[in-house]
C-alpha cells in the first residue's frame, strides 16, 4: 500500500500477476475506433448504466450459473454500456474481466444468456435505454436543451 492510505485506487500497482499481464477492456478499442461519447471530458450529461433487477438473484437463468459467469455477465454489461457497444463484447477482453473470462463466456453461450458474434460474443437480451441509438438521441436532447437554456440566460 502506498502512504496516501487504504482505498484500492491508491496502491502503486493495482494490477499484478496475471492480470498485469492482460490489456484492460478498455484498452481494447482501437485509437481512433474509440466509441464516442466515451472520453472522460464527453458525455457526461446522459449517464448510461448497466442494470441489474432487485430479483436477479431469484432469476431461473442465472441460478445455475457460476459465480465467474456472473461477474463476467456484470463487469462485461457495464463496459458495454459505458462504451455504447449495444451489448457486443470483444472476446479480447475476457480477461480483463475475469481470470476465467473464456470459460465463463462460453457457460454465458449455454445458459443463452449471450450468443456467439463476430470478434467475440453478444447479449442476447440489451436493455434498450443503453443502446447507442437511445444513449446518443439522449445526449442530442440535453445538449439541445443547454444551448437553449444558455442563450436564454445571456439578455
Amino acid at each position: 500500500m502506498s502512504s496516501r492510505g487504504h482505498h484500492p485506487r491508491h496502491r502503486a500497482h493495482p494490477r499484478r500477476g496475471a492480470a498485469a499481464r492482460t490489456p484492460h477492456p478498455c484498452a481494447l478499442v482501437p485509437r481512433g475506433r474509440q466509441p464516442r461519447g466515451t472520453a472522460p471530458t464527453e458525455g457526461t450529461d446522459a449517464v448510461t448504466f448497466f442494470p441489474v433487477p432487485d430479483e436477479f438473484y431469484a432469476d431461473p437463468q442465472f441460478i445455475p450459473a457460476s459465480d465467474a459467469a456472473i461477474v463476467l455477465w456484470a463487469r462485461a454489461g457495464s463496459w458495454s454500456a459505458h462504451h455504447l457497444t449495444d451489448g457486443h463484447v470483444p472476446a479480447g477482453a475476457l480477461l480483463g474481466f475475469h481470470k476465467d473470462g473464456p470459460a465463463a463466456a462460453e457457460e454465458l453461450v449455454q445458459l443463452r444468456v449471450w450468443k456467439r458474434a463476430r470478434g467475440g460474443y453478444q447479449y442476447v437480451v440489451w436493455p434498450p435505454h443503453a443502446s447507442r441509438a437511445y444513449v446518443e438521441a439522449k445526449r442530442e436532447g440535453n445538449r439541445v436543451r443547454q444551448q437553449k437554456k444558455r442563450r436564454s440566460e445571456v439578455i
